[in-house]
Protein backbone atom coordinates (compact mmCIF):
# COMPACT_ATOMS: atom_id res chain seq x y z
CA UNK A 1 0.00 0.00 0.00
CA UNK A 2 2.61 2.21 0.59
CA UNK A 3 4.21 1.99 -2.31
CA UNK A 4 1.33 2.52 -4.24
CA UNK A 5 0.87 5.66 -2.57
CA UNK A 6 4.20 6.59 -3.03
CA UNK A 7 4.21 6.14 -6.39
CA UNK A 8 1.40 8.02 -7.32
CA UNK A 9 2.31 10.93 -4.79
CA UNK A 10 0.15 10.12 -1.93
CA UNK A 11 1.47 10.34 1.27
CA UNK A 12 1.01 6.89 3.04
CA UNK A 13 0.39 6.33 7.18
CA UNK A 14 -0.10 3.13 8.73
CA UNK A 15 -1.79 2.46 12.17
CA UNK A 16 -2.15 -0.07 14.00
CA UNK A 17 -5.29 -0.38 15.21
CA UNK A 18 -6.87 -0.77 19.25
CA UNK A 19 -7.91 -3.70 20.47
CA UNK A 20 -9.54 -4.82 24.01
CA UNK A 21 -7.93 -8.14 24.10
CA UNK A 22 -4.31 -6.26 24.19
CA UNK A 23 -3.03 -6.76 27.55
CA UNK A 24 -2.87 -3.01 29.59
CA UNK A 25 -4.47 -1.84 26.41
CA UNK A 26 -8.11 -0.09 28.44
CA UNK A 27 -9.03 -0.25 32.17
CA UNK A 28 -12.17 -2.98 31.97
CA UNK A 29 -15.12 -1.51 34.50
CA UNK A 30 -18.41 0.34 34.37
CA UNK A 31 -19.82 -2.86 32.06
CA UNK A 32 -16.88 -2.87 29.56
CA UNK A 33 -16.49 -6.77 30.68
CA UNK A 34 -19.26 -8.09 29.20
CA UNK A 35 -18.01 -7.45 25.73
CA UNK A 36 -14.67 -9.04 26.83
CA UNK A 37 -15.14 -12.64 27.45
CA UNK A 38 -12.06 -14.22 25.73
CA UNK A 39 -13.26 -17.63 26.87
CA UNK A 40 -15.70 -17.45 23.93
CA UNK A 41 -15.05 -15.36 21.27
CA UNK A 42 -12.56 -15.33 18.25
CA UNK A 43 -10.50 -11.92 18.48
CA UNK A 44 -10.25 -12.75 22.70
CA UNK A 45 -8.44 -16.33 21.92
CA UNK A 46 -6.28 -14.87 18.77
CA UNK A 47 -5.14 -11.62 20.14
CA UNK A 48 -3.14 -12.87 23.08
CA UNK A 49 -1.32 -15.25 20.27
CA UNK A 50 -0.74 -12.24 17.56
CA UNK A 51 3.23 -10.70 17.49
CA UNK A 52 3.85 -7.36 18.35
CA UNK A 53 3.83 -4.34 15.87
CA UNK A 54 6.80 -4.85 13.96
CA UNK A 55 8.43 -1.65 13.32
CA UNK A 56 8.47 0.92 10.82
CA UNK A 57 9.98 -0.22 7.44
CA UNK A 58 11.52 1.28 4.60
CA UNK A 59 10.42 1.68 1.18
CA UNK A 60 12.20 0.96 -1.75
CA UNK A 61 13.44 4.18 -1.83
CA UNK A 62 14.75 4.31 1.31
CA UNK A 63 12.17 6.47 2.96
CA UNK A 64 10.27 5.30 6.25
CA UNK A 65 6.75 4.07 6.55
CA UNK A 66 5.06 6.53 8.93
CA UNK A 67 3.67 4.14 11.38
CA UNK A 68 1.88 4.60 14.92
CA UNK A 69 1.26 2.01 16.93
CA UNK A 70 -2.67 2.82 18.54
CA UNK A 71 -2.76 -0.42 20.90
CA UNK A 72 -2.60 1.66 24.08
CA UNK A 73 -4.79 4.88 23.03
CA UNK A 74 -7.40 4.07 25.67
CA UNK A 75 -4.56 3.01 28.58
CA UNK A 76 -5.84 5.54 30.87
CA UNK A 77 -9.69 6.10 29.54
CA UNK A 78 -12.16 4.65 32.86
CA UNK A 79 -15.61 4.71 30.99
CA UNK A 80 -16.40 2.45 28.15
CA UNK A 81 -15.74 2.29 25.09
CA UNK A 82 -16.04 -1.11 23.26
CA UNK A 83 -19.16 -1.61 21.82
CA UNK A 84 -18.80 -5.92 20.65
CA UNK A 85 -16.59 -8.41 21.47
CA UNK A 86 -14.31 -7.59 18.59
CA UNK A 87 -12.53 -3.95 18.25
CA UNK A 88 -15.33 -1.84 17.57
CA UNK A 89 -15.56 1.71 19.91
CA UNK A 90 -18.26 4.28 20.34
CA UNK A 91 -18.17 7.68 19.28
CA UNK A 92 -16.18 9.27 22.53
CA UNK A 93 -13.68 6.04 20.85
CA UNK A 94 -13.49 6.71 17.39
CA UNK A 95 -13.39 10.80 18.54
CA UNK A 96 -10.01 10.04 20.85
CA UNK A 97 -8.71 7.68 17.34
CA UNK A 98 -9.56 10.90 15.27
CA UNK A 99 -7.41 13.31 17.13
CA UNK A 100 -4.44 11.45 17.24
CA UNK A 101 -4.56 10.61 13.10
CA UNK A 102 -4.79 14.15 13.02
CA UNK A 103 -1.73 15.29 15.73
CA UNK A 104 0.04 12.55 13.73
CA UNK A 105 -0.65 14.19 10.18
CA UNK A 106 -0.23 17.56 11.55
CA UNK A 107 3.16 16.96 12.74
CA UNK A 108 4.44 14.72 9.81
CA UNK A 109 3.20 18.34 7.97
CA UNK A 110 5.62 20.37 9.90
CA UNK A 111 8.32 18.00 9.02
CA UNK A 112 8.23 18.50 5.27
Amino acid sequence: MHRLCEANGIRYYHFLQPNQYVKGSKPMGDGSERWRSEKTTRTGRAAPRLPPAAPPRRSARGRRVRFTDLTMIFSDVRRPIYIDDCCHVDRFGYGLIAAELGRMARSDEALQ
